[in-house]
């Protein structure tokens, strides 16, 4: 089949399902047969690549890319028709004040001299780990425009080129990705969390909202919707990629993009951040308050002590800025294949270095485990930024977000090779002993009410920046520490006041231990001063505690 037989396909493909599209885009369940035909038709074309020539196969792409501009207008004039009308008051929820844990006040030390006894415990429940999902993706894929003009206002048609060479890469500060490339772009810089990122915005990607009536938010959404804005949109999501921020990290970063571009705290900026982020592919709802424009983001999390936030559907939505109204005018308008934010943090967040003050670590029964460490106050200010969620209203779901998330590698850099050489040549238990005793003795014990307040976990960069830590963040250090270097599966035990491990050893260990899924794990107290393995803190019952399983 010849490049000229396949475009006859795409013409065919363009006359049956564009107008069958275009009568009403915002229906989800043929779009995925949709892009897939696209792209079989693309993977056809590659494969005549080498027999039919370079220029037949590069219109070829010109003409698939194409259909995807004009499906996303398509979706977009639909979703601005509906922008329109559907709007609804809605009443806020009142915030979920975090669940506040009676922890132990005195931690109490271990008799080593007494005589270890062995237990199995079932335990009450079980608090399945979460499964990894892809981050959303745009409905279709975005094509690579040419630099616009200011008065140049295209649409999706068909000679608008696409050189590809115009720019390579994008780089955000700190990762390795190749070089930058401004010839014939306008770019707006900007800094997030320490680190400097651009995206192709200039003079031609200007606009104002007058005010927030439904008619000129729908006319600013098609505004926005020209292809002057789709190299935005790739470029933040290279962003994205090239600095792999979690959903969260990708909202705040849309937020301070748009605040730099269209001026803090104004309806602008907010437009913009809810445009790139729905066209990003997250589930979003424009609210108006009084001549006030807000963003809500979707998510399945509730958030402790947050804004109050509105429950529409199956999912919780929260503004984006701070409203103290109990209600607010919601356009309830579903974007196709959107999906929620999710809180989990599967990898390591990638911002400029800036280093803090450097601190020492030592264990007291293993002075050998002494470790220096700093850490990039850039990354410790975004985690204290971070909301603390509960998944399917189960508190202790909080605790999975943050022992899941890896220590920065600036971090296992400075310690790691230290307590790797320590423990070579160790059984486990005897390198698990050691973890332990380095995390029970190596930090100071205080409870967050007295530091902050109100109780606040801990990632495992944050233990070992800041001077106190509790129960809570002594167990999600030390379950990272244990998978880390010994990859060993561990589990978070809950105790009502009072959070420990457990640890699955291949070898045989005395001492107590509780039954998950058929699975013994092994109690590994980091709190419970100078216990050991298979040592339970006194008043501490195994069989009503929950376990909460770790990836």
């Amino acid at each position: 089949m010849k490049i000229s037989a396949i475009a006859f396909m795409l013409s065919a493909f363009l006359s049956t399902n564009i107008e069958a599209h275009h009568t009403n885009p915002l229906q989800t369940d043929t779009l995925e047969q949709k892009t897939n035909s696209l792209q079989e038709l693309l993977n056809s074309g590659k494969d005549l690549h080498d027999s039919f020539g370079m220029n037949d196969y590069s219109g070829f792409v010109d003409s698939v890319n194409n259909v995807y501009r004009k499906f996303r207008m398509d979706c977009n004039k639909k979703y601005a028709e509906f922008v329109r009308e559907a709007w609804k008051q809605y009443n806020a929820e009142p915030p979920v004040e975090k669940p506040q844990m009676n922890k132990i006040r005195v931690i109490p030390v271990a008799d080593t001299t007494q005589r270890v006894t062995t237990a199995a415990y079932k335990v009450a429940k079980v608090v399945r780990k979460p499964s990894k999902r892809a981050q959303p993706s745009p409905i279709f894929k975005i094509p690579e425009e040419k630099p616009f003009l200011l008065d140049d206002m295209p649409e999706a048609r068909k000679d608008i080129e696409f050189n590809k060479d115009a720019i390579t890469s994008l780089k955000i500060a700190g990762s390795e990705s190749g070089h930058e490339s401004n010839i014939g772009y306008e770019w707006t810089e900007f800094y997030f969390y320490g680190t400097k990122c651009k995206v192709r915005l200039g003079k031609s990607n200007k606009f104002i909202l007058k005010d927030c009536q439904a008619n000129t938010i729908a006319d600013t959404w098609l505004t926005l919707s020209d292809a002057r804005f789709s190299n935005a949109i790739k470029d933040c999501l290279t962003l994205r990629d090239a600095g792999q921020l979690c959903d969260w990290a990708y909202l705040q970063m849309l937020k301070s993009l748009s605040e730099t571009f269209c001026g803090e705290g104004t309806n602008e900026a907010t437009m913009l951040t809810a445009y790139i982020y729905c066209q990003s592919g997250y589930k979003m709802r424009l609210a108006t308050v009084d001549d006030k424009l807000y963003m809500l983001y979707g998510t399945k999390n509730r958030l402790y002590n947050n804004f109050q936030y509105y429950i529409i559907e199956d999912a919780f939505f929260y503004p984006l800025q701070k409203c103290e109204n109990n209600y607010m005018d919601i356009c309830n308008v579903a974007y196709p294949k959107e999906q929620e934010l999710s809180l989990l943090v599967w990898t390591e967040q990638r911002f400029n270095m800036k280093p803090t003050d450097s601190r020492s670590i030592q264990s007291y029964r293993y002075p050998e485990l002494t470790v220096e460490v700093d850490e990039n106050k850039n990354l410790i200010d975004f985690y204290n930024s971070y909301p603390s969620p509960e998944g399917e209203e189960n508190f202790m779901t909080r605790w999975v977000m943050y022992a899941n998330t890896p220590m920065s590698s600036h971090a296992r850099a400075a310690i790691y090779p230290t307590l790797h050489k320590q423990l070579e040549g160790c059984t486990q238990l005897e390198a698990v002993n050691k973890l332990l005793n380095f995390v029970q003795t190596g930090f100071v014990y205080k409870l967050d009410d007295e530091v902050w307040g109100e109780d606040r976990a801990f990632f495992a960069d944050e233990t070992l920046f800041y001077p106190y830590s509790d129960c809570e963040d002594r167990s999600i250090l030390f379950s990272r520490l244990v998978r880390d270097l010994l990859g060993m599966r561990v589990a978070l035990v809950y105790y009502p006041g009072h959070l420990a491990t457990a640890v699955h050893f291949d070898e045989s260990v005395d001492g107590d231990c509780i039954m998950v899924e058929n699975d013994k794990y092994v109690i590994c107290d980091p709190t419970y001063t100078h216990a050991c393995a298979g040592w339970t803190m006194p008043q501490m019952d195994n069989n009503t505690a929950t376990a909460i399983l770790l990836e």
